[in-house]
C-alpha cells in the first residue's frame, strides 16, 4: 500500500515539475513588453470589477450567515443582492433569487419564497434547458419550503 502512495506522490510530482518547467520555457519566450501589458490590463480589470461591485461581499456574507442558519440577518443581504440586479443581471442571478427563496422559506415567508424560487427555476430551464443539474438543489429549496 505504502508503494502505492509513493509511486503516486512520484507521478504527481514529475506531471507539476513539467508543467512548472514548461510554463517557465513559455514565459522566457514571449516578449517582455507584451507580459507587461497584459499583467496592466489584468490588474486594471480585477480592481475596477471589485471596485464596481458589491455583490461579492454580499453574497459573500450572505452566504456566510446561511451557514449559521442565521436566517433573519441574511434576508437583508439576499434582498439587497436580487434588488441591485433588477435592471442589469449578471450570471449569478438565478442563483441570488434561489437563496432569497430559501432564506424566505426557512422564515416561513412561504409566498415569497415560492415565488422567488420558481423564478429562479424558471431563468435556469430557459437559460440550461429542462433538465439542468443545477435545477436539483432549487427543487429542494422549494420542496423544504412546504416543510
Amino acid at each position: 500500500m505504502q508503494w502505492r502512495e509513493t509511486a503516486r506522490t512520484a507521478a504527481v510530482r514529475a506531471g507539476t515539475a513539467a508543467t512548472l518547467a514548461a510554463s517557465v520555457a513559455f514565459a522566457a519566450l514571449a516578449p517582455v513588453e507584451a507580459q507587461e501589458a497584459g499583467e496592466t490590463l489584468l490588474a486594471q480589470s480585477l480592481t475596477d470589477g471589485i471596485a464596481a461591485s458589491p455583490l461579492p461581499d454580499l453574497r459573500r456574507g450572505r452566504d456566510t450567515l446561511i451557514g449559521s442558519r442565521d436566517y433573519d440577518t441574511a434576508l437583508n443581504p439576499a434582498k439587497a443582492i436580487v434588488d441591485a440586479q433588477r435592471e442589469q443581471r449578471d450570471a449569478l442571478y438565478p442563483a441570488d433569487l434561489a437563496a432569497l427563496g430559501f432564506i424566505e422559506g426557512e422564515l416561513r415567508q412561504t409566498d415569497d419564497g415560492i415565488t422567488h424560487l420558481l423564478e429562479a427555476i424558471e431563468l435556469v430551464e430557459t437559460a440550461e434547458g429542462t433538465y439542468a443539474p443545477m435545477l436539483v438543489d432549487y427543487y429542494r429549496g422549494l420542496g423544504r419550503t412546504y416543510i
